[in-house]
């Protein structure tokens, strides 16, 4: 009966299409990734830094994940904006966890650049939200004397996540 329950959720998750509006983040989805990776990465650790360098890495990189989809559901612009900073620093605590890999030699310098990259981006994609929900929550979305038309989309351009967006001076 239990497998039963669970075969109908799936069925109408995937026929309705049901899902938390964090579901469909890019960069819940590529913190989920990243957390999948620095969990095979922390097992390759040596087994003193079980409770240590492994497990601090694998915190951090959950967190990042866990903090976006906390910030999204049933919080003001503003409130989620702190979430994200919250993801953005645990995000900082990742790369500090792969400063200490790599120094320790638990790692190459390779795989080190590689994950490095990987946080680098996910964090400008971070910010770049972050940004966009600054805008939108202000009045009637004006900031400084400039009003905003329209929000765009988040471009990759020369190693950063850009968002683009159209503004008018008001007048």
């Amino acid at each position: 009966k239990f497998e039963e329950g669970i075969r109908k959720f799936v069925y109408l998750w995937k026929e309705n299409k049901m899902s938390f509006k964090f579901e469909n983040l890019i960069i819940w989805q590529k913190s989920m990734d990243l957390g999948e990776e620095m969990n095979l990465l922390a097992k390759s650790f040596p087994k003193e830094e079980i409770y240590n360098l492994s497990s601090q890495l694998r915190r951090a990189t959950d967190s990042v994940a866990l903090n976006i989809s906390e910030g999204s559901i049933l919080q003001s612009n503003a409130e989620y904006r702190k979430f994200l900073g919250y993801s953005i620093r645990s995000l900082a605590e990742v790369v500090t966890c792969l400063y200490k890999a790599i120094r320790r030699e638990y790692l190459s310098k390779i795989n080190f650049e590689k994950h490095y990259k990987d946080c680098f981006d996910l964090m400008n994609m971070m910010i770049a939200f972050r940004n966009k929900l600054k805008w939108g929550g202000c009045r009637r979305n004006e900031v400084r004397g400039w009003k905003l038309e329209e929000f765009g989309k988040l471009i990759y351009n020369n190693n950063l996540w850009i968002l683009k967006v159209q503004c008018q001076k008001i007048k």
